[in-house]
């Protein structure tokens, strides 16, 4: 008698069904030179022994692109082998046809090989660029993705050759799909490229594969802004999505969802498909997945409130001039107020997700949740609840260095979060470490677990944040180091004397369940006398190496500017050990200097016109000729930190440098 077969045998014919199924895929011309090499050339290695038999030196381009194509197929991982590569391939380069020069790419880019002197290749491959076939150019960005190199008249090229090569119909969409996750790893963002695929994607989005569009998908959501180019075409791929979304596995579904969030989709049926994936799916979600997947949803939702705003209000206009059907109107509010239901449904199952899942998460993920929560002006009590006891126990068991980075995280990136920074300020000056910082034997007290450093960084970082309460709470112990000292009443002059009994009495209503009324008072009277650390940010009160010291310590300090201003007039004062730090501190960006870039003196020549303008720096009293003199420094000064950087400086020279900026000449 036929037995009906139990789940757990349909589902290893599923899983075996989906492995047999890509195992028959086929390869596609993009994926040939990452598909394992054939049989007969395994036997021709293995008899010839070797690739060639004469070095780098004696090889001819072809000879070279295949040494370096062969040595990447059997993951030759030695340095030295693949740095006499790279030589070679910058002398023959421009010898070498574009598919010769796009297997040597592909091969340093399947070792993960960094060379910045690969960016001398652009001049051949924007040569070759235009005559590229498409899998040549898709080849070629994939390889400069996985070499973290960007350069940019390389990926200009690439990007113009992939527009017409688009237009006239040769790149496909796992092409494009290749080319935009090169572009979005490398931070390149190009418009017109982004147009070319507004264009293409009317069209040339039926029949993608899934797996093809959910890259290009997510590439676009790192290269697009909100209603900039590329909009087009995120829409019409989110489109394909929604309709092959019961089909996308829980990895691939995260990916998507993601995008959708950084993208703002605002198209109420893509989001309602993949809200109703998600709701299917939502016990069988990672428990790390689910903050981030809230926050994506809480983006598009709020995206979809402002769209459903506006067209409400147009749609009110439009009534005033035109007298619409009374049971359409009834009609349509039925359907918003339905949609609001499964928003608010939807949000309250994810929300209990996460609040079972809290004591697995960490406690930036409970912030995150929260705030996507509070974005749409919706409340999860027990969510509330929960991470209002477990956040701050998990940051009070950190190490006050983690605690820091991540402060300093949330500064970064200009996220005044309510809720996680007063958490991270509690967790690194607690109201027991406040109370013996602000005691008698204070200068040793164990309650303070920053060290001088830390605390001007967490006060930059709270500044950055505008949280004055957590520089009031740092004040209270005076760093022993002058520089750290200076930067630190630098930041409190920032605070008037209103802001600053506003965060003393926000620190005092903190405390008050906390300690006994007379600690409470001395504390109280310790606060208030914290605020006397103002009178020590004036530079002229420090020694110059103290100035300088804060100058080199903290280069994001907002009043770095005025201490290198401040020490115009005292450069002599310094010592010479710390002005060579000086000297590369001042180049805001050490791979970006186009005014440098533009010398050819050399290095001698740099040196002799630094002293020269040095000289008559001291000379001019007045401050625009000054002024003039600072600005035709500068240019000199970024040479002399690259020639520095490049061992082409000899010893006598750099002495001779650092002697006339001892001398008087600020840069």
């Amino acid at each position: 008698m036929w037995a009906r077969p139990n789940a757990w045998h349909w589902g290893w014919r599923v899983l075996g069904a989906r492995h047999f199924a890509k195992r028959r895929q086929r390869l596609d011309e993009y994926e040939h030179y990452d598909r394992p090499l054939s049989s007969k050339a395994w036997k021709r290695l293995k008899s010839e022994g070797s690739f060639f038999e004469y070095s780098f030196q004696d090889m001819t381009a072809g000879e070279v692109s295949e040494t370096l194509f062969l040595a990447s197929k059997m993951s030759l991982e030695n340095p030295d082998f693949w740095s006499r590569g790279s030589l070679a391939l910058q002398d023959l380069a421009s010898a070498m046809t574009p598919r010769q020069l796009t297997a040597a790419c592909w091969a340093f880019g399947a070792v993960r090989w960094h060379d910045p002197a690969f960016s001398q290749l652009s001049s051949c491959l924007v040569q070759h660029a235009a005559t590229m076939q498409a899998t040549h150019l898709a080849t070629v960005a994939q390889a400069f993705a996985r070499m973290k190199l960007r350069s940019g008249p390389v990926l200009q090229a690439l990007s113009s050759a992939a527009e017409e090569a688009t237009a006239s119909g040769k790149l496909n969409g796992k092409g494009l799909a290749m080319i935009a996750g090169a572009f979005a790893e490398l931070e390149f963002r190009c418009p017109r490229f982004l147009r070319t695929l507004d264009a293409w994607a009317v069209d040339g989005v039926l029949g993608m594969r899934l797996d093809v569009c959910l890259d290009l998908f997510s590439s676009l959501a790192l290269l697009t802004e909100y209603q900039s180019p590329g909009r087009a075409a995120a829409k019409e791929l989110a489109e394909t999505l929604a309709l092959k979304v019961r089909e996308l596995e829980a990895s691939q579904l995260h990916t998507a969802t993601l995008a959708m969030g950084k993208l703002r989709i605002d198209q109420p049926e893509v989001i309602r498909a993949f809200q109703k994936e998600i709701l299917a799916e939502l016990n069988s979600l990672h428990a790390n997945s689910l903050p981030p997947v809230l926050e994506s949803f809480s983006l598009c939702f709020a995206a979809l409130q402002s769209r459903e705003a506006k067209e409400a209000k147009e749609a009110k206009d439009a009534q005033s001039e035109a007298q619409t059907d009374v049971q359409t109107q009834a009609h349509q509010l039925q359907q918003l107020q339905q949609a609001q239901q499964e928003r608010e449904f939807f949000l309250a199952q994810l929300a209990m997700r996460v609040a079972r899942e809290l004591r697995l998460l960490r406690p930036q993920d409970a912030s995150r949740a929260l705030q996507a929560i509070d974005r749409l002006g919706l409340v999860e009590p027990r969510l509330l609840v929960l991470a209002a006891e477990l956040v701050p126990q998990r940051l009070a068991q950190w190490p006050a260095a983690q605690v820091l980075s991540l402060l300093e995280a949330y500064a970064r990136a200009q996220n005044a979060d309510g809720f996680m920074v007063p958490c991270l300020r509690r967790a690194l000056l607690s109201t027991e470490a406040m109370c013996a910082m602000c005691a008698k034997c204070s200068a040793d007290a164990e309650g303070s677990a920053l060290d001088d450093l830390q605390m001007v960084r967490a006060a930059q970082a709270f500044a950055s944040l505008q949280h004055p309460a957590g520089i009031v709470a740092l004040a209270l112990k005076r760093p022993a180091a002058p520089s750290c000292q200076l930067a630190l009443a630098s930041l409190a002059m920032g605070l008037d004397s209103d802001t600053w009994k506003e965060a003393t009495h926000r620190l005092l209503e903190q405390a008050k369940e906390q300690i006994q009324a007379d600690t409470l008072e001395a504390l109280s009277v310790a606060l208030a006398q914290a605020e006397g650390v103002k009178a020590a940010s004036d530079s002229r009160a420090y020694q110059a190496d103290d100035v300088l010291m804060a100058i080199l310590a903290f280069p994001l300090h907002p009043s770095r500017s005025g201490w290198c201003h401040a020490l115009a007039t005292r450069m002599s004062e310094c010592s010479l050990a710390l002005l060579p730090g000086f000297l590369l501190s001042v180049r805001s960006r050490p791979d970006e200097s186009p005014q440098a870039a533009g010398l050819a003196l050399p290095p001698a020549a740099v040196v002799a016109t630094f002293r020269a303008l040095a000289q008559l720096q001291a000379r001019r009293a007045r401050a625009e000729a000054r002024r003039v003199i600072l600005g035709a420094t500068l240019p000199l000064i970024d040479q002399l930190a690259i020639l520095s950087d490049e061992d082409q400086l000899s010893a006598k020279a750099s002495v001779r440098v650092l002697q006339s900026m001892k001398a008087g000449l600020i840069p």
